[in-house]
């Protein structure tokens, strides 16, 4: 009878196991892979990449921001460096007031230039957003152009290049944006890693306050050694996943561009920050295990 409660403990500590393995592989096989390619997925639909006098199609709705990319080619200096003294707008007909991709900037470079046996390009970027207030059916095609200067440093100056974009824009309803753009599959992802996470900080807080119940010395003492490898990976296996979501985003190459993508951003430091939460959490546990095991 004295070793049922040993026994329960054992078995109680497998399923605890099983479960915060589980919750692991989910994590890093399904979970955050996933996330990484939804949310490049959900910017890429978000991007549109055009050159000069090139016509650029664009599907987005209404309140829903654009990443304009404009590829001007390779500069001839090592920093492709520019400046819009009057910034890049998009101008939209049947809309009087333009929108503002880019605002206007002038030249920081002063007297200097950069020699480089490889150039970069220069690529002016920004971001627009239709209003919400466009009138017109949901579904419906609008017409305009994307119009600004832009200025590049050369070796004898300053190099001048008007823009001119013919741009055709589709504009869908909401409901149906949110699946063809991404945003569904995106926010599945997302949810899906926030409910792994989640679930495994709740499965370290009942193991932390099952671990504070145990008065038997030898099950403790088991426990301990059962659970070294299982420490190891609750350490060494948030460290990676981290590492997957901040160089499969923020600093992959390509560069997942955050900017005018709130969401994505925000949604990448939570998800670090629930990561740190739990390696804190797992110290905790280790820390009160090799006390209440010095103590006995």
């Amino acid at each position: 009878m004295a070793k049922m409660p040993i026994q329960a403990t054992k078995s109680s500590k497998r399923s605890l196991n099983k479960s915060l393995w589980l919750l692991l592989v989910l994590l890093i096989v399904v979970a955050v892979p996933g996330y990484i390619l939804s949310a490049r997925q959900f910017v890429e639909k978000h991007t549109a990449i055009t050159q000069n006098q090139q016509d650029l199609h664009i599907t987005t709705m209404r309140g829903e921001a654009a990443s304009i990319v404009i590829d001007l080619g390779f500069s001839g200096s090592g920093d492709g460096a520019w400046a819009s003294p009057t910034g890049v707008r998009l101008i939209l007909v049947g809309l009087s007031t333009p929108l503002q991709i880019v605002g206007p900037s002038q030249p920081n470079w002063g007297d200097t230039y950069t020699i480089s046996n490889k150039p970069k390009k220069v690529e002016v970027q920004g971001v627009v957003t239709l209003p919400t207030s466009l009138s017109g059916p949901m579904d419906r095609q609008l017409s305009g152009r994307i119009t600004g200067t832009i200025l590049t440093n050369g070796p004898v100056g300053n190099s001048s290049e008007d823009l001119t974009i013919p741009v055709q824009i589709h504009l869908l309803p909401q409901e149906s944006y949110f699946w063809s753009g991404g945003r569904a599959l995106w926010y599945g992802f997302t949810a899906l890693t926030y409910l792994l996470l989640i679930g495994w900080l709740v499965t370290n807080i009942w193991d932390w306050r099952h671990s504070r119940r145990r008065k038997s010395e030898q099950a403790g003492e088991k426990s301990d050694k059962g659970n070294r490898n299982l420490l190891v990976a609750m350490v060494v296996i948030p460290v990676l996943v981290a590492g997957l979501v901040i160089f499969g985003t923020i600093e992959g190459d390509p560069q997942i561009p955050t900017e005018g993508f709130p969401e994505i951003s925000t949604s990448i430091w939570l998800l670090l920050a629930l990561l740190a939460i739990s390696l804190f959490l797992k110290g905790v546990v280790s820390l009160y295990r090799g006390k209440n095991a010095s103590a006995k």
